[in-house]
């Protein structure tokens, strides 16, 4: 789900301006890497992307960001 929609469901829920703060925060800077072996068997990352759908994984916060977006 895009950011933008888990943004709106914020809004629908009452949500704090403060969660909602804290989640435009987090998520404007997220960004990701892919990794692959190369054939030596040596790990190679991709260069830094962001991230426009979804929920970090393993963030603490993301169970709080994604249940809002299941009630609207």
């Amino acid at each position: 789900m895009s950011h933008i929609f888990i943004d709106e469901a914020f809004r629908e829920v009452g949500a704090q301006l403060k969660t909602h703060s804290i989640f435009r925060v987090v998520y404007k800077t997220a960004s990701s890497m892919t990794e692959v072996s190369g054939l030596d068997g040596e790990s190679i990352f991709s260069e830094p992307f962001p991230v426009w759908r979804g929920v970090v994984q393993g963030d603490i916060t993301s169970s709080i960001y994604f249940i809002p977006s299941l009630e609207s």
